[in-house]
C-alpha cells in the first residue's frame, strides 16, 4: 500500500548539523586592542558649529583675573550606555599638557603613538624625580614648621588597635618570629650604603641562600638556587608583555626579529626603512631608534616592562639615562671587565638594585691553532696554542715557529726570498676577501645533497628579484670582515683568521683582546660541538709570542665611556625644563667618578666651610686690600697662562725654537722664575747638590729667551745617563755639565742684579688669529700682565712677608671652599667646556635665543639625525628649492658616503652648483665653529664627500643597478649601504619640511624617496620576509 501525506513546511523541518562558532579570540583581541572601533565613539552624530564673529581687538585685552587656563574639548556621555550625547569645554590639567612630563598626559594619536613626535617632550627619565622631590620636600618641611605639633600618645594608640593585628594577613601565611637585633640591622644598613652592589654580585661556585631568582614572566619562585644556574633562569618561554630588545647594527635587528618572530609570533621591527608589526609586544630595533622613540615621548614607553641591550653601541649611554623608572633593564654583554663598575653607575643612575649575573666559562670551549702549512704534505700543520682550559702551549708555539723557519728557508733554496704583493691601481685592488674567495673557486666544501639546498636556496632568493637584476653576479661563498663578524650572531664549528692586524684610521695594529674573543667566540656551536676551533693562518710568518699571549688570554679593554654632545641632543633637550643638559652630562658614564666621590666632597666642603668661617669670618684689614686685589689679578694670569702656554708652544715657529742648550724661564714646584737649560724632549729627573734635571710641562714654561748656549748637549746626556746606573749614582758630574752649571749660574746672577737683560721670544707674533676663543685669552693674559705691572707697588711694604701671608691663608680657604663647591657644580663636568662653546654657535646660527630656547631653526634641527646644522641650513637657504627630486637626493648622498672612489664624475650644471653650494655652506659653518673652538662638524671627519652624487642621480632616474655600477669603482654592498641611509636622511628632511610648512619641499622628499626605495637596494631582507616564494 502506498500513502501520501502532506503537512506544513513551518511543521516540518530537515534536521541540520549542531552550529560551529567562530574562534572568539580574534574578536575579543579586536574588541580589546582597537577600542577605537566601538559604538560609543561615534562623535560624528554629536557634531556641532558655532558661529562667531572674529574680533581682533580682543587679541590685545589681557583678563583682570590673571591668563586663564587652556581648554579643550570633551565628550559628555550618557551615564548608563556610554554614548555620546554631548560635547563641553573643559580646562587641560597640569599633567595632561604637552609639555608635561608625567605618564598621565593625554597619548598621542595612533599614527604618532609608536614613535612619537619632535614637538612632544619625553616622559620624566629615571634618577630625576630625585632632584625635584628634594625641592618639593624643602616646601613640605616649611610647611610642616609653620604647623602647630600635636603629642600622640603611641602606647595608648597600640593598646586600642591590637585587635586589628594580623587582619590583613593572608590565610596561608605563617607569622615568622624573629628576635629583635637593632644592633646588627643598623650595621648592616651601613654596610650597604657603602656599596649596595655587595649583596647582588654572584660569586660562583658558593651556593646562595633562600632567595628568589630573577625571573622575567614565570610566576613561580624557585629557592636555592646555585650561582651556575643564574644565567638559565630568565624564562623567555613566552613573549614579556611591552618588552624592546636593542641591537647596535640594523642586520643583528633583522635576525633576533626572525629568531624571537620563530620562538613567539607576536614580535616587532622598527628600523629607519622597514617597520614590521608596530603594534606587537615585543619589538626589535636599533639603540638609535629607541633612542628617537625617547626624545619624542613615544607611548610604547608608557607600557614598556622591558628593554634588552645586546652589547652595547654607541648610544648606549643615553638610552640608560633616559629610560623611565618603571622600565626594568636587561644588559647582555661578553667583553665587559668591568662589570662591577658599571653596575654602579647604573644603579646610582636609575637609584635601583643592579644584579650582575656572569659565568667564568664558555659553554663550549675553545682551542686555538697556528697554521703554517702551504698545501701538499703541509696541508695538517696545525699547532695547538691555547687548550680548551685556557692555558698557553709553549711547545705547539714553538714548533709552529719551527715548521714555518723550515719552510721559508725550502723557499728561498728553490725560488729566492720572497716578494710582497703589489697591486697596480686602486682599480684593481681588491679587500682580503674578495682575494681569498677568488683562491677557493676550485675547492669543493659540499656533498651532494647540500649542494640541492644551496641551489634551492639562492634559486628562491632570486625569485624576489626584477629580471635585470637576477643577472648580476651572486654570492656563493662569504668571507666575512670584522664588521661582520663582530655584529651578526652566526655561530660556526670552526673560526678562521687571515690575519690578525687591523687598521684602525691611524695605524695597522694587532686585534684587542676583546676584539679577538668578541670574532672568535663565533666558534663553538652549542649542543652540536664539545669544543670550537680558531686556527690563525701564518701566512708572512709566525706572530710573536708576546701578541699572542696578549690578543688570546689579556684582559679586555675596560668599557669606557662613548657620551659625546651632539647638537641635536643639545637642542631636544633645551625644550625641555626638567631634563637639562647639564643633567644628562652629570649622570653619563664619563662622569662615574664624580658620582661616585659626590658624598666625599659634601663633607669636605662642610670642613672647608668651617675652616673659611674661622679665617675669614672677620673683614680683612683696610690696609691688606691692595695685596688681595694683588694675590686674585696673579692667580688669574696664572690660571691663563697655564691654559694657553701649550698651545703658544706648539706652533711650528716656536718649536724651532725649542732646540737643546736654549735658555729658558721655568716655574715648577719650588722652582720659580728660575733660569733652565733646555737638553731634550725625554728623560728622567735628577737631583744632586750642584743641580737639578727636572722633566717639565708646557704649562711651566713662563718664558722662551732667545739666548742659546753653545754646550756639547751629547756628553752632558751621556753622563746623565752613566749616573743612572746605581754603580756610579754618588759619581761627580762631568766638565761638560759642571761647565753649563756654571754657565747658568753666571746668566741668573746677571738677571738678578740686572747687570744683564735676556730678551725673550715673542710666542703671540707668529699666531695667525683674528677672532675666537683662543684671541679672548690673549688679550685676557695681556690686560691682566698690565694690571700686575699696575699693582706692584702695593708689595712695596714693611712686613710684606708677614702681610701676604694672612692674605694667602685667608684665600687658601676661600679656594678650598671653592673648589669643592666646583666640584659638585656643573661646571666640573669634562664636556662641560663644550657644551658652551657649542651653546655660542647656536646662539650665532639664530638656533636658539639669548635665553636659550629653541626656536623655528632648532625645531628642525631636532628632526636629523647626523649632520643637523648643514642639513638645516639647506633647508632654510632654500637650496632644494629650484632641484628636482632626483638632484636633491644625489646631492645629500654627500652626507651618508664614506669610502673612497678615484673615478672623475661627469655632473650636470645644477648639481655642480649644488655641490659648490654645500660646500660654502660647510666653509662657513667649520668657521663659526673654528671661532669659538669646535673641533669639527658632527659626524664629519674628513669634510663631506661627493664621490657618489651621480650614481645616485642615476639611480633615483630609475637605472638599472648594473648600469649605475659602471659609473664609478666603489664596491656593490657599500653603494646599497649609501642609498639605505639615504632614504632615511631624506625622511628626516621630509619631517623638517613638514616642521617648516613647506608642502613643496615635502613632496619632493617624498617622491625623492620613492625613486631610490626599489628593486635590489631595497631588497627584503630574508630575516624578515614571512613567507618563502614558490619556484615556478
Amino acid at each position: 500500500m502506498f500513502c501520501v501525506a502532506w503537512c506544513n513546511k513551518d511543521q516540518f523541518m530537515m534536521p541540520r548539523p549542531p552550529p560551529i562558532f567562530d574562534d572568539l579570540n580574534e574578536a575579543v583581541k579586536e574588541y580589546l586592542l582597537k577600542p577605537e572601533r566601538l559604538s560609543i565613539h561615534q562623535w560624528e552624530r554629536s557634531q556641532n558649529h558655532w558661529h562667531r564673529i572674529p574680533d581682533i581687538d580682543s587679541l590685545f585685552q589681557i583678563n583682570e583675573d590673571g591668563l586663564s587656563l587652556d581648554t579643550t574639548l570633551d565628550v559628555v556621555r550618557d551615564p548608563v550606555t556610554g554614548q555620546i550625547v554631548g560635547i563641553e569645554e573643559i580646562a587641560i590639567s597640569v599633567e595632561d599638557d604637552e609639555d608635561s612630563l608625567s605618564m598621565s598626559r593625554a597619548p598621542l594619536p595612533p599614527s604618532l603613538a609608536t614613535r612619537g613626535t619632535i614637538t612632544q617632550n619625553p616622559f620624566l627619565p629615571a634618577g630625576h624625580a630625585g632632584d625635584i622631590e628634594e625641592e618639593s620636600s624643602k616646601d613640605n618641611e616649611k610647611k610642616v614648621d609653620n604647623q602647630e605639633l600635636v603629642d600622640i600618645n603611641l602606647e595608648e594608640v597600640i593598646d586600642t588597635n591590637a585587635h586589628l593585628v594580623g587582619l590583613w594577613q593572608d590565610d596561608d601565611e605563617e607569622p615568622k618570629e624573629k628576635a629583635p637585633q637593632p644592633t646588627q640591622a643598623k650595621q648592616l644598613d651601613e654596610e650597604e650604603d657603602e656599596n649596595f652592589l655587595e649583596s647582588t654580585i654572584i660569586k660562583p661556585p658558593v651556593e646562595l641562600p633562600e632567595i628568589p631568582v630573577l625571573n622575567i614572566t614565570s610566576s613561580t619562585v624557585r629557592m636555592g638556587v646555585t650561582s651556575t644556574e643564574w644565567a638559565e633562569t630568565i624564562d623567555v618561554s613566552q613573549p614579556v608583555p611591552e618588552a624592546i630588545y636593542t641591537s647596535p647594527i640594523k642586520a643583528l635587528s633583522n635576525q633576533k626579529y626572525n629568531d624571537f618572530n620563530k620562538m613567539f609570533g607576536e614580535v616587532g621591527l622598527l628600523t629607519g626603512d622597514l617597520v614590521i608589526n608596530a603594534t606587537a609586544s615585543c619589538l626589535v630595533m636599533t639603540t638609535e631608534i629607541l633612542r628617537s622613540m625617547l626624545y619624542c615621548g613615544s607611548d610604547v614607553t608608557r607600557d614598556l616592562e622591558f628593554v634588552i641591550f645586546d652589547e652595547r653601541g654607541y648610544v648606549w649611554e643615553e638610552v640608560l639615562i633616559l629610560l623611565p623608572a618603571h622600565v626594568t633593564i636587561v644588559m647582555l654583554s661578553a667583553t665587559v671587565p668591568n662589570t662591577l663598575q658599571f653596575a654602579d653607575w647604573v644603579g646610582r643612575t636609575k637609584r635601583r638594585k643592579v644584579y650582575v649575573v656572569s659565568t667564568a666559562k664558555r659553554p663550549v670551549p675553545l682551542c686555538h691553532y697556528l697554521y703554517t702549512g702551504s698545501g701538499g704534505k703541509s696541508k695538517h700543520e696545525r699547532f695547538l696554542v691555547v687548550d680548551q682550559e685556557g692555558n698557553f702551549q709553549l711547545r705547539g708555539y714553538n714548533e709552529a715557529v719551527a715548521a714555518k723557519k723550515a719552510r721559508e728557508n725550502d723557499y728561498k733554496k728553490n725560488f729566492g726570498p720572497k716578494g710582497g704583493k703589489q697591486f697596480a691601481n686602486p682599480k684593481a685592488e681588491q679587500t682580503m676577501c674578495d682575494h681569498n674567495a677568488e683562491n677557493l673557486m676550485s675547492v669543493d666544501l659540499t656533498t651532494a645533497k647540500e649542494k640541492g639546498h644551496i641551489r634551492s636556496f639562492f634559486t628562491r632568493c632570486l625569485q624576489r628579484l626584477k629580471e635585470p637584476d637576477r643577472r648580476l653576479p651572486q654570492v656563493k661563498i662569504l668571507f666575512a670582515t670584522e664588521t661582520f663578524a663582530m655584529g651578526v650572531n652566526m655561530p660556526a664549528r670552526t673560526v678562521i683568521f687571515d690575519d690578525i692586524s687591523k687598521f684602525d684610521g691611524l695605524q695597522s695594529r694587532s686585534l684587542m683582546p676583546a676584539e679577538y674573543i668578541q670574532m672568535a667566540g663565533r666558534a663553538g656551536r652549542r649542543g652540536l660541538d664539545d669544543t670550537g676551533t680558531v686556527i690563525i693562518l701564518c701566512k708572512e710568518g709566525v706572530p710573536d709570542q708576546v701578541t699572542l699571549k696578549g690578543m688570546m688570554l689579556g684582559i679586555p679593554q675596560k668599557l669606557s665611556s662613548q657620551f659625546r654632545l651632539t647638537y641635536a641632543m643639545i637642542l631636544s633637550l633645551l625644550r625641555v625644563a626638567t631634563v637639562s643638559v647639564e643633567g644628562m652630562m652629570q649622570r653619563s658614564f664619563r662622569e662615574v667618578y664624580q658620582i661616585c666621590q659626590a658624598d666625599n666632597y659634601k663633607k669636605q666642603l662642610q670642613i672647608a666651610e668651617k675652616e673659611f668661617s674661622e679665617k675669614c669670618g672677620e673683614p680683612l684689614a683696610t690696609h691688606l686690600t691692595p695685596l688681595a686685589k694683588f694675590y686674585d689679578t696673579a692667580v688669574a694670569y696664572i690660571d691663563v697662562l697655564n691654559e694657553i702656554m701649550p698651545f703658544l708652544l706648539g706652533q711650528s715657529k716656536v718649536a724651532k725654537e725649542m732646540v737643546s742648550g736654549r735658555i729658558l724661564v721655568i716655574s715648577a714646584g719650588p722652582y720659580i722664575n728660575q733660569l733652565a737649560i733646555y737638553l731634550n724632549g725625554t728623560g728622567t729627573e735628577e737631583s744632586t747638590m750642584e743641580h737639578t734635571i727636572l722633566c717639565i710641562a708646557p704649562k711651566n714654561i713662563t718664558a722662551v729667551t732667545k739666548t742659546q748656549l753653545k754646550l756639547d748637549i751629547g756628553l752632558i746626556i751621556s753622563d746623565w745617563d752613566r749616573r743612572q746606573i746605581p754603580r756610579f749614582k754618588d759619581a761627580r758630574p762631568g766638565s761638560s755639565c759642571a761647565s753649563a752649571v756654571q754657565e747658568l749660574a753666571r746668566l741668573s746672577h746677571a738677571a738678578r742684579t740686572a747687570a744683564a737683560r735676556l730678551e725673550t721670544v715673542n710666542l703671540t707674533q707668529a699666531l695667525n688669529i683674528t677672532s675666537g676663543e683662543l684671541l679672548q685669552l690673549l688679550d685676557r693674559m695681556n690686560r691682566l700682565r698690565a694690571e700686575i705691572e699696575s699693582q706692584k707697588k702695593s708689595t712695596d711694604i714693611a712686613n710684606f712677608k708677614s702681610q701676604f701671608a694672612i692674605v694667602y691663608e685667608r684665600k687658601q680657604a676661600e679656594h678650598k671652599r671653592d673648589k669643592y663647591k666646583r666640584l659638585l657644580s656643573f661646571e666640573s663636568l669634562a664636556l662641560y667646556p663644550d657644551y658652551q662653546r657649542r651653546l655660542m654657535v647656536l646662539r650665532e646660527l639664530n638656533y636658539i635665543d639669548e635665553h636659550d630656547n629653541v626656536i623655528l631653526k632648532g625645531r628642525v634641527a631636532c628632526c636629523m639625525g647626523t649632520n643637523e646644522l648643514i642639513i638645516s641650513e639647506l633647508v632654510f637657504r632654500n637650496v632644494f628649492t629650484d632641484k628636482n627630486p632626483a638632484e636633491i637626493a644625489a646631492l645629500l648622498s654627500c652626507f651618508v658616503f664614506q669610502a673612497k672612489t678615484y673615478v672623475e664624475q661627469v655632473l650636470t650644471d645644477k648639481l655642480a652648483e649644488g655641490v659648490k653650494t654645500i660646500a660654502v655652506i660647510e666653509d662657513e659653518l667649520s668657521k663659526i665653529e673654528g671661532k669659538y673652538g669646535v673641533s669639527q662638524l658632527e659626524g664629519q671627519h674628513e669634510g663631506l664627500n661627493f664621490g657618489l652624487v651621480r650614481v645616485v642621480y642615476e639611480w633615483a632616474l630609475e637605472k638599472p643597478f648594473a648600469e649605475i655600477m659602471d659609473l664609478t669603482d666603489v664596491q656593490e654592498g657599500i653603494i646599497v649601504r649609501c642609498i639605505q641611509q639615504l632614504h632615511e636622511l631624506l625622511v628626516d628632511v621630509k619631517d623638517a619640511a613638514v616642521a617648516i610648512g613647506d608642502p613643496q619641499l615635502q613632496a619632493k622628499m617624498m617622491e625623492a624617496s620613492t625613486a631610490i626605495k626599489r628593486d635590489i637596494v631595497f631588497a627584503a631582507s630574508l630575516y624578515t620576509t614571512q613567507k618563502d616564494i614558490t619556484v615556478s
